[in-house]
């Protein structure tokens, strides 16, 4: 991943790894990586999980090459912690872990779903496209 943007203000995480899961439901990023996304979301760690307002509007967006892939904010709204209060805080589409080093992020269906992504394995390439 060339850059991370949230609601086109740039983290300043950059020379990040993908790792592009369709068995993988939420974006599984470094603890630090993790914590200054959420930061900027409005969000909030703690020792169990990482939260946002269920009303967050905030767009974060992965630039791959010369594109940059908005993910919708209702993907990045997972599940209100406390089900009777739907407008509280809820559950972030990206979590904090390690995947392999501190650049390497595990990128589920919380992006995918949000682009086109095609696999070629005869010539072991992948191409994302936009939604239309």
């Amino acid at each position: 991943m060339d850059a991370i943007t949230v609601s086109g203000q740039d983290t300043t995480l950059t020379g990040r790894t993908a790792i592009l899961d369709t068995g993988t439901t939420l974006i599984i990023a470094p603890p630090a990586d993790t914590q200054a996304v959420i930061t900027m979301l409005g969000g909030k760690c703690d020792t169990q999980q990482c939260t946002i307002p269920c009303t967050s509007n905030a767009s974060v967006a992965l630039s791959f090459g010369n594109a940059s892939f908005s993910i919708d904010p209702r993907d990045m709204v997972v599940l209100p912690v406390d089900i009777n209060d739907p407008t509280g805080d809820c559950t972030a589409g990206i979590q904090p872990g390690t995947v392999g080093t501190n650049t390497e992020w595990l990128v589920g269906d919380v992006f995918l779903k949000n682009a086109y992504f095609s696999v070629d394995t005869q010539n072991n390439q992948i191409s994302l496209a936009k939604l239309s």
